[in-house]
């Protein structure tokens, strides 16, 4: 490796590609070079301004429809 200069990464793939491996050594070639070739996805967590606020306000909707027994019809004021 040092002396043909390949890089590291390089190397994997070439072992990884060579088919006079044997599929062991190769599927190890290729779990080695995975990490450099495609990248984890990490989860995010989502905000948004305000959510707090709506969702609050349903629920403080829906107690208030459950504590006057109507349900939504008690909500609406005609």
């Amino acid at each position: 490796m040092a002396g043909d200069g390949l890089m590291p990464l390089e190397y994997m793939l070439r072992v990884m590609r060579d088919e006079g491996q044997t599929l062991a050594v190769r599927m190890d070639a290729a779990k080695n070079a995975a990490p450099y070739l495609h990248a984890k996805l990490a989860s995010t967590e989502f905000k948004a301004p305000g959510l707090d606020k709506i969702g609050d306000a349903m629920a403080a909707l829906v107690q208030r429809a459950q504590d006057g027994g109507n349900g939504v019809a008690g909500l609406v004021r005609g």
